[in-house]
């Protein structure tokens, strides 16, 4: 046990002095290497060059040895036989050294190339999504410009200046991060102070593909008045859509509601659908307004069959509603206006496919209210609806549709 214990710390000290020797300049010039200072793979390889040289010449003499004592044997079976064992493990030896010379050389001459192939950098994109910054990053549309149509070093050193833009700094009250959900803001945006929203894509094949959208709230949890952020426009869902620094009406951006691309919708579907009568059932009798319906001339069951229906159409995004599309005639003298006589509103597909921005007065304005689900009662709240007949007052003035939930 004690002489394994010193043959062990034998070859450790050996292994550590050979490595040691290997990793820093060569101090002598060996025959037949040309480079002063080799690198590792260099030096094994002239060490392996240099052990089939010796190990030729060894047995090279194994056999010479054995043939000379084959020679000197006469009579003798037992030396005869032992000449013929060096001679054909002489040969043997040979054949072996030469077998793997022709591998390392001529069958597979990329097996003796041992240095490390140079790794291609595997480039990971930045999670896609919208990003706000409560300054002004003033050469933010270089860096998302290189980052996507940039050669290989500058996509990576767009990338990693983005990034450093993402990481808070100690004593450094400015930075940025990227808005996951709807909800409040870290810090409010004020239109009178330096600020910055820039979008992500994702990165598929080359290709980049922007899938989120966002509106601004004036007040904490989605209240008070808002704006979809986006240019003029119908597009929400392309390159350049989210402007950097976009104006609003109001003083403040305190929470915001993020929108998500739906991956497909039904070229049949409805998109947001607005009712005179309230209740899913629609049931004229019971469901339709009788004053509202004699007020235009007309039944309840006649009542019961308009609505009007609105969704982006072609390769829109979204699409505004103001006080003239919400009317309609129902008699050479009467018309129909959901401004003031919408009592409920279906979504068609009625899950993540469209959204609705209702602002209280025309050319979107005031306040706001986003809905992102079905619900028919929503304009049914007591009294709204019938406040809204008999006193003339407008429950909505202007709406927004939106694909994206």
């Amino acid at each position: 046990m004690k002489i394994f214990k010193n043959k062990f710390i034998f070859l450790t000290a050996a292994t550590s002095l050979l490595f040691s020797q290997i990793v820093r300049a060569l101090e002598i010039n060996y025959p037949g290497l040309t480079n002063a200072t080799p690198t590792i793979p260099e030096y094994v390889v002239y060490v392996f060059k240099f052990i089939v040289q010796i190990s030729g010449f060894i047995l090279f003499g194994i056999i010479v040895y054995g043939g000379v004592l084959w020679l000197f044997s006469a009579g003798k079976p037992e030396q005869i036989n032992e000449a013929k064992k060096k001679i054909f493990s002489g040969i043997v030896g040979v054949l072996i050294l030469l077998f793997g010379w022709l591998i390392l050389t001529i069958v597979k001459p990329d097996v003796a190339n041992l240095n490390t192939p140079e790794l291609k950098k595997i480039f990971v994109p930045i999670e896609e999504g919208i990003y706000v910054c409560n300054y002004n990053v003033g050469n933010i549309t270089n860096f998302i410009s290189d980052y996507l149509r940039g050669n290989e070093e500058q996509k990576q050193e767009a990338k990693n200046q983005i990034k450093n833009l993402l990481q808070k700094k100690e004593g450094n009250d400015n930075y940025c991060y990227k808005i996951k959900t709807s909800g409040n803001l870290e810090f409010k945006i004020d239109k009178d102070e330096g600020y910055t929203f820039f979008a992500i894509p994702k990165i598929e094949d080359n290709n980049f593909y922007y899938n989120f959208a966002i509106i601004g709230h004036e007040e904490s949890d989605q209240k008070g008045k808002c704006i979809l952020l986006s240019r003029n426009e119908p597009f929400l869902y392309a390159e350049n859509s989210l402007p950097l620094h976009p104006n609003f009406n109001f003083d403040e951006i305190k929470s915001v509601t993020l929108l998500t691309k739906p991956s497909s919708i039904d070229a049949d579907a409805k998109g947001v659908t607005l009712f005179p009568c309230t209740a899913q059932s629609r049931n004229p009798a019971t469901d339709c307004n009788g004053f509202l319906a004699n007020k235009l001339g007309i039944t309840v069951e006649e009542l019961g069959n308009y609505k009007k229906s609105f969704r982006p159409q072609g390769g829109a995004d979204f699409l505004k509603v103001n006080r003239n599309d919400l009317r309609v005639n129902v008699s050479p003298t009467a018309t129909l206006d959901f401004a003031f006589a919408t009592q409920s509103l279906d979504f068609e597909p009625d899950t993540t496919a469209f959204t609705a921005i209702f602002f209280e007065k025309e050319n979107f304005e005031g306040d706001c209210s986003v809905l992102q689900t079905d619900q028919p009662e929503f304009f049914n709240k007591a009294p709204a609806g019938l406040i809204s007949i008999l006193f003339d007052r407008e429950l909505f003035g202007s709406m927004i549709v939106i694909k994206g939930f």
